[in-house]
């Protein structure tokens, strides 16, 4: 864009409180910002005296093609307007939190009679309690977990609560009061939830006190075994506590911002600290980034506590931000409290940020070795792309029966486990090859009719030599696949009379000879990593078939049993002991089960247990 049309961009901006988008030559909003006063802001963007760095180096004059400015009554109208257009239109040039359906969280209903915790993806302007983001899905589960163990909340789906006729596994092991069968009090079940929203809040001290008190009252009522129960339940917090670094002598709740810098990649890393202690830490990674460090921060916290409910009455950052007056009052109104945000140059304060850093910088080099990892893959096999994203494939299978194909999901040598999936082989039997190929037939298929759900990953593994490597191509010909960079290799083992001296070897297309993983070459480790998760999930399932199957064709031999009574057999008591195990008068109480045929199972598993003896 030449200075000219700048000058033109100029004359019609006003000298107003508002925000301004800046557009390519298509019309696409490439960058969006505020100003107190728009047209002094344009101005420095054609003077090039703006710190951005997309300003100094003349990137922006080369991709703008318009200025469109919206006029605001204040600074806090414009701040929430253009936190709300970034999230919308996601300019290249601005400071992007990742998607919020990328960052998993915890929900609670309060209103329902018997809310319970589940994992969401996305936070809606709605009465129900959210907690997060988390920075893993891993995280965010063990966070459940550690509820659903030590606090009696329903964990099934609503569903199952009205449909259920009686009570599950988790109301056996006291996990659960079972309020999908029995008449329990809501207002104790609430109080259950009033603890669990504390406890997520970080008010961990608030907890234990108010479970010491309820334990006090069970025990004076001679109500023992509810006592016992509240006491583990306090040691499981205080556990949890004592693994929590306590750095500072304040029941103020405070958020560290850690950030660290390599080339145009930043980190940054949250430490969350609730009464004193370290309650949570979560990392962000953001590439390509041409922000001074006051702008990446600012941008940051605004993104990040659009979506976290849960903010601190103090946030602690390295550098003073430009609109730290209007942030601290945007963030006051949000909490409905006085949120400070502090620079701090001595004392404890600075000593937690400087851990904050180092957990940064920990992170962001941990980030650094995975790419490492993967180019250094990509040139000892010769590959077009960097292999970021693997999928690995095995065969499980005994004499042909019950063949089971797996698919695992690594992600920088980490597996994605919910991305995990089998195959269960329809159309061969005892024949790894053509079970390879209908495996990832089947897989291109869903590519091509579902291509975001199932994206094709940088590189595919399959577990064999040259006939399964052969295969596997052949179904990337046959599917009709339009994607020439994705690449197939294959791993195997080559035996020896010494089990130490096996080997693993890749096989690739355009090879005659395959290449050996040594010592010298560590990167192709990741490689094997994902082939012994494909085969720990392949003979997994394949337990499982095999399980199902046995007990259905031991069920089939009774007479009178057809698949409709075994169905509802399995659902009632899960498993072939359960059944053999069974009473008479349980047996006549599943459904659909006559008194002739429970009798039928009955005699038959108890002359066989008698047999066995």
């Amino acid at each position: 864009m030449h200075d000219s049309d700048f000058q033109h961009l100029l004359l019609k901006t006003p000298a107003a409180t508002g925000v301004y988008l800046m557009k390519d030559k298509h019309g696409t909003i490439i960058y969006v910002g505020k100003s107190n006063n728009l047209k002094s802001r344009i101005k420095q963007y054609l003077n090039k005296h703006d710190a951005r760095f997309f300003v100094t180096t003349g990137i922006l004059h080369k991709a703008l093609a318009d200025i469109e400015t919206i006029v605001v009554e204040n600074e806090q109208e414009a701040l929430l307007l253009e936190n709300n257009l970034i999230k919308l239109h996601k300019p290249k040039f601005n400071i992007n939190l990742r998607d919020d359906s990328q960052y998993p969280v915890l929900m609670i209903d309060p209103q329902h009679p018997f809310p319970r915790l589940t994992i969401k993806r996305t936070m809606e302007q709605d009465t129900n309690h959210y907690f997060g983001p988390y920075s893993s899905a891993a995280s965010c589960r063990e966070t459940l977990h550690f509820i659903n163990r030590h606090f009696q909340l329903r964990t099934c789906s609503d569903q199952v609560l009205r449909s259920r006729k009686r009570p599950c596994l988790q109301y056996q092991i006291k996990r659960c009061p079972a309020p999908c069968v029995y008449p329990i009090n809501s207002k104790d079940y609430q109080h259950q939830v009033s603890q669990v929203v504390s406890l997520l809040r970080g008010n961990n001290t608030t907890v234990i006190s108010a479970l010491r008190k309820q334990m006090k009252h069970c025990s004076e009522h001679e109500n023992y075994e509810t006592a016992a129960q509240i006491r583990n339940r306090i040691r499981a917090i205080e556990t949890s506590l004592q693994r929590q670094y306590i750095v500072q002598n304040t029941t103020t709740s405070q958020d560290v911002l850690g950030l660290v810098r390599n080339d145009n990649c930043a980190e940054i890393t949250l430490l969350l600290f609730r009464q004193g202690k370290l309650s949570a830490r979560r990392s962000f990674f953001f590439k390509r980034q041409l922000f001074s460090n006051s702008q990446l921060i600012s941008g940051f916290i605004q993104q990040y506590y659009t979506i976290n409910t849960d903010i601190p009455s103090e946030i602690i950052v390295a550098d003073t931000i430009e609109n730290n007056l209007v942030l601290s009052e945007w963030l006051s109104k949000e909490a409905k409290n006085t949120i400070r945000i502090t620079v701090p140059k001595q004392g404890k304060k600075l000593a937690v940020l400087r851990l904050a850093e180092k957990n940064a910088k920990a992170s962001l080099e941990s980030r650094i070795q995975s790419q490492e990892t993967a180019q250094q893959i990509q040139e000892q096999l010769s590959l077009k792309n960097t292999p970021h994203h693997i999928e690995c494939y095995d065969i499980a299978h005994i004499q042909g029966k019950h063949t089971v194909a797996s698919m695992v999901t690594f992600h920088q040598g980490t597996p994605i486990k919910n991305k995990h999936r089998t195959f269960n082989i329809k159309t061969t039997n005892n024949d790894d090859p053509a079970s390879i190929y209908e495996a990832l037939y089947r897989r291109f298929h869903r590519a091509i009719n579902q291509p975001q759900t199932w994206a094709l990953p940088d590189l595919i593994v399959v577990d064999g030599g040259k006939s399964q490597l052969h295969a596997a191509i052949c179904a990337v010909e046959d599917s009709n696949i339009s994607c020439t960079d994705l690449e197939i290799i294959s791993i195997a083992k080559k035996h020896s009379e010494s089990k130490q001296a096996d080997t693993d070897r890749i096989f690739l297309a355009n090879k005659k000879e395959p290449i050996p993983i040594t010592k010298k070459t560590p990167a192709l480790y990741w490689i094997v990593q994902a082939r012994d998760e494909a085969h720990r999930v392949a003979n997994r399932n394949y337990a499982n078939q095999h399980r199902k199957t046995a007990l259905v064709s031991e069920l089939s031999s009774i007479s009178g049993i057809g698949p409709k009574r075994q169905k509802q057999l399995l659902r009632q008591f899960g498993s072939i002991h359960a059944i053999k195990t069974a009473s008479l008068q349980q047996l006549e109480q599943t459904p659909s089960m006559s008194k002739i045929a429970a009798l039928a199972i009955f005699s038959y598993f108890t002359n066989r247990t008698h047999k066995e003896f």
